[in-house]
């Protein structure tokens, strides 16, 4: 793909590709493409070039981390179904356990998927069939491309295909079990404590709100 070339308007300058431009205008222009903006999570004040004056922003990487973290709890999760998100860190937790107990590919007996990456954790029935679809009787490990494959099949001919005839095999040992449970449980009894993130967002917005008090 051949880069246009691109007039800076401060100098009439021309340059390849809109990088180019930008590496120039950041170094020449400094003051002229600076604009102000305040943090998104925190309000605070803060100069940007004015290409990036458009996006969310933050001031700092932990006022990003705060605010995403924000977004994703609760209600305000993207995968927010029936009074839980239905991925988090209990279902991590149950994606660690499968991989503990399949140990490859259910289907191929890869260890990992070709890219280099992790094995899967599959559902043999979809998540939108099932009241409770991370059983551990639904889900086994798979790599990549079997994936992919399994994920054309019906139920009973995936089984066929991974050489499962029975879904009891697929039941925790009781070492897996009691480890299973005992993260569960911590990782409940830490919801049970205040959110942080709420807090901060309430400090962040009386923060605004006197501010905007101040100026109107």
């Amino acid at each position: 793909m051949v880069k246009k070339n691109q007039v800076c308007e401060y100098c009439g300058e021309k340059y390849r590709g809109i990088g180019g431009l930008h590496s120039h205008q950041s170094a020449a222009h400094e003051d002229a493409i600076s604009v102000e903006a305040m943090c998104t999570w925190c309000g605070d004040e803060m100069v940007l070039r004015e290409w990036d004056a458009d996006d969310r922003n933050y001031c700092s990487r932990a006022c990003s981390k705060a605010w995403n973290r924000f977004l994703r709890q609760g209600k305000r999760h993207p995968n927010y179904k029936h009074g839980t998100t239905s991925r988090g860190r209990e279902y991590d937790l149950i994606a660690t356990i499968v991989h503990s107990r399949d140990a490859e590919c259910r289907r191929c007996g890869a260890l990992k998927c070709k890219n280099g990456r992790s094995l899967h954790v599959h559902h043999l029935t979809p998540e939108a069939q099932l009241d409770d679809p991370h059983e551990f009787s639904n889900l086994i490990t798979v790599c990549d491309e079997c994936h992919q494959t399994l994920e054309r099949m019906p139920r009973e001919q995936q089984l066929s295909e991974c050489g499962i005839d029975s879904v009891e095999t697929l039941e925790l040992s009781d070492e897996l079990r009691e480890r299973y449970e005992t993260v569960k449980q911590n990782i409940r009894e830490r919801r049970r404590g205040p959110d942080p993130c709420l807090q901060m967002f309430a400090e962040a917005q009386k923060v605004l709100n006197e501010r905007k008090a101040k100026s109107s």
